[in-house]
């Protein structure tokens, strides 16, 4: 931790060179918005480089099915139905409605954004982004457990039927 503090001033030095935001910025906004976009173009360079763009594209929908599919196959059950069908809808809530009214116009923003051409909705922007980024991820862990409820109570089901018999 100690080695890592000369870096880090170095590096806030740097910064502070590149956006062209003194030691004694009063622009708090500006200065946030700067820093933002500039770890928001590495992490989207960081993310290419380990595996293919634009990852979510494939998995999310490819989530949306798989849970659809779960529920086609649990149609005859009527418990199992309701939880995939919940589970289902939790999921297509989050990808195409918080996503497109909240994320993608943030990461639009930030992509197009460069040093001297923050844009004039900055805080809106930051805030509908992680807002929806937060309602996003409350809405796939609730998909999330409601499918390992409807497999736990499969499982209660399945193992009280083989004492029986």
């Amino acid at each position: 931790l100690l080695f890592q503090i000369p870096r880090y001033r170095l590096v806030r030095e740097q910064f502070r060179e590149i956006s062209g935001l003194d030691s004694n910025c009063r622009d708090r906004t500006r200065e946030d918005a700067v820093r933002r976009n500039a770890v928001h173009h590495t992490s989207e360079v960081a993310v290419r480089s380990v595996g293919p763009a634009h990852f979510g594209e494939v998995l999310e929908p490819s989530a949306i099915a798989a849970t659809g599919l779960l529920a086609f196959f649990l149609r005859k059950s009527k418990r199992g139905l309701w939880l995939s069908l919940g589970a289902l809808f939790a999921l297509l809530l989050a990808f195409p409605v918080v996503f497109f009214w909240l994320v993608a116009p943030g990461n639009a923003g930030f992509l197009t954004a460069t040093l001297p051409s923050i844009p004039a909705d900055w805080p809106d922007l930051r805030s509908n982004f992680e807002m929806g980024h937060a309602i996003r991820f409350a809405l796939q862990f609730a998909a999330l457990a409601t499918l390992v409820l409807s497999l736990a109570l499969d499982a209660d089901t399945t193992s009280s039927h083989n004492k029986d018999a």
